[in-house]
């Protein structure tokens, strides 16, 4: 590759909000007009910003050498305490090999500076066991406004982004990449129709976007609002009189020689722990993968900073691996089992949505182990779960699948692409099951609970209850069980199948008992009881927006909730108002499957009303046009805490 030897001419000139705007880097000032902005109309946010300006030089400078020099610019109206809270400390980056060459903050205040701080007033705080680097912002009152820059040398990295959308509207931003002109990038603006601008001047190449007005990026439920958010992504697209920059197959084949480098080296180590956890040939495939994940998973606790040991299994001793030294203690031991695998490499979709047809390094940020013969995925860092379950973030993403293949004598490794599938259905039901008592003389309530979680949808919770101590289960059956009858008394609590003690756990759900007694369901007038029935299942999310959705809806894992409630009749007595439970919200696509719905009813058995509840979400991703029906089901269940039906004396 060339050598990116580069000096920064001394200004990069922009026409942009009708004046110029000269970068330095190694020199860049504030901005005298935010002495003079008149104050944005920005009712309903806490903060808004006058401008953001983000500038990605590729560069060699004096004294700092090569690399990759990033500048933030914004000046921020702040509008309330809130973010007076938010923005009176200045968190300094230094994480992942960044270095920050300046750093400069003041207060303007009536067209004033009446505070300013930079490199010279960070100070090191420990705040949660974490030490960060921060200025503390003197003087920020509502009313001002708060202009910070930051100059940041990274490591030289072909591949980005920055997001340029946020909680707050932005009144002006740019966004400037800047290499020398033989460097060529693609870019790619994610989440909005917005082009992108190429100039050549001088030596240099620049990609850039101008935009006003930007609206902030509402918080909203059922959203991934980080993936949602305008961005722009970029890449080495290709270099003068050389190949063009990475492809899928580069990334790929870089990423598994990596992984597998040492592999022979630790080898016997891999069989010595294998042999150990009871791997054996007469086992079948997914037994003998949960033998390995689930010892690995119970016996060493994934952090990350944590020095990864020149042998990957002296973890197992030391109880502690980083997130790569997992990773490769679980390829090296599968391997050692003759378990064949691939590696499946993909990102969070939370942060962003893998786009197979944009070749970068951002999207293959995270590891996952395919093992094609049972057709199961293994997510090494996910603690509390086990194959074929993973974590909620890749579900439905495209990744790189890496296999490996012979050709011409060798082994070589192979890169396409995969969609990894939503979770399976059928172990993602959360059963309620409920049984309510009714004293009327007394004014109580008596009710069995009992819910329980299929193995991919217990969220983590079955993964808690193993690290939590006997003392501080009370707390946790509360938060689970009292819901909305918070003054009723817990007791008969039990939890079920919390640890994966043996392979056939896989399939066992999660169960959590308890029974609660209290009145607080309860309330009297005249001659009726008004029974709030609705408050057995505890509140709901619900969707009822004042302003216009902005996003789809994307959920975290497809899921059902199966209800039932059972409602002992008091002898004597007699209930009204019980066509109340009859509810149904159910919308199909074209081809008449159930997208989601909401249907309950009742009928009466005996002496006790039997009341269903089925509550079901069938995809991971809903378009913003499916937004109203989408929101009726979710509301039928938030309305359904509501329902109150009448206990009359006959």
């Amino acid at each position: 590759m060339k050598n990116l030897i580069f000096i920064l001419f001394s200004f990069i000139v922009f026409r942009a909000n009708a004046q110029e705007i000269d970068v330095d880097v190694l020199n860049y000032q504030f901005d005298d007009r935010a002495l003079t902005e008149p104050m944005m109309d920005s009712v309903g946010h806490s903060s808004s910003e006058l401008w953001s300006r983000t500038y990605i030089v590729y560069a060699e400078l004096p004294v700092y050498g090569q690399g990759r020099y990033i500048i933030e610019h914004t000046c921020r109206q702040i509008n309330d305490l809130n973010a007076v809270e938010r923005y009176n400390k200045l968190y300094v980056p230094t994480y992942n090999g960044q270095l920050p060459l300046s750093v400069k903050t003041r207060v303007i205040r009536e067209g004033k500076v009446v505070s300013s701080a930079d490199n010279a007033n960070i100070k090191t705080v420990k705040e949660e066991d974490t030490e960060y680097k921060l200025i503390a912002v003197e003087s920020l009152l509502p009313g001002s406004f708060i202009e910070t820059f930051t100059v940041i040398k990274t490591d030289i990295s072909f591949s980005g982004y920055t997001t340029f959308q946020s909680a707050d509207p932005i009144k002006e931003l740019l966004v400037v990449i800047e290499t020398p002109s033989f460097i060529h990038m693609k870019t790619k603006v994610v989440n909005g129709d917005v082009k992108v601008k190429e100039k050549i001047q001088g030596e240099s190449e620049f990609k850039y976007i101008e935009l006003k007005d930007v609206p902030a990026a509402q918080e909203e439920e059922y959203s991934f609002r980080q993936a949602r958010m305008m961005r722009l992504e970029y890449t080495l697209d290709k270099i003068d009189n050389q190949r063009g920059g990475d492809r899928w197959g580069d990334i790929g084949s870089r990423i598994y020689t990596s992984i597998w480098a040492d592999y022979d080296k630790y080898k016997s180590a891999a069989k010595k722990f294998v042999k150990s956890v009871g791997v054996k040939s007469s086992n079948s495939i997914q037994e003998n993968v949960f033998l390995i994940e689930n010892n690995l998973k119970s016996n060493v606790q994934v952090i990350r900073g944590v020095p990864t040991p020149e042998d990957p299994f002296d973890a197992i001793k030391s109880k502690f691996a980083s997130p790569f030294g997992m990773n490769r203690m679980m390829l090296y031991a599968l391997k050692a089992a003759e378990i064949d695998l691939q590696l499946l490499l993909t990102c969070d979709r939370t942060i962003r949505f893998f786009d197979k047809n944009f070749t970068s390094e951002e999207y293959v940020t995270d590891l996952l182990i395919y093992v094609p013969q049972i057709k199961q995925i293994i997510d090494p860092l996910e603690q509390g779960l086990r194959s074929p379950s993973i974590g909620d973030a890749y579900l439905g993403q495209d990744a790189l699948l890496v296999k490996e293949e012979e050709l011409g004598g060798n082994i070589t490794p192979v890169t396409v692409t995969m969609k990894i599938p939503a979770n399976d259905y059928a172990s993602a039901i959360i059963s309620e099951n409920y049984e309510v008592s009714i004293d009327p003389d007394n004014g109580e309530f008596d009710m069995k609970v009992e819910k329980g979680w299929g193995p991919s949808c217990d969220r983590g919770l079955r993964y808690i209850f193993t690290l939590v101590t006997e003392d501080s289960k009370p707390e946790l059956y509360k938060s689970i069980l009292q819901t909305k009858l918070s003054d009723a008394k817990l007791t008969e609590t039990e939890d079920v199948n919390a640890q994966y003690k043996e392979f056939s756990d896989i399939n066992k759900p999660f169960i959590i008992k308890g029974r609660l007694t209290g009145s607080d369901m309860l309330e009297f007038t005249g001659d009726k009881i008004i029974v709030n029935a609705g408050f057995i299942i505890g509140e709901q999310s619900q969707l009822y927006n004042a302003k216009p959705r902005m996003f789809p809806m994307d959920i975290e894992f497809v899921h059902a909730y199966d209800r039932l409630i059972k409602i002992n009749i008091p002898e004597g007595y007699s209930f009204e108002n019980l066509d109340a439970f009859n509810k149904s919200f159910e919308y199909k696509n074209e081809k008449g499957e159930v997208l989601c719905s909401f249907i309950s009813s009742y009928k009466i058995e005996g002496n006790q009303v039997v009341v269903t509840i089925a509550e079901t979400y069938n995809q991971l991703t809903y378009p913003l046009e499916f937004y109203d029906s989408f929101a009726k089901v979710v509301n039928a269940a938030a309305d359904f805490n509501k329902i109150a039906i009448f206990l009359v004396k006959k």
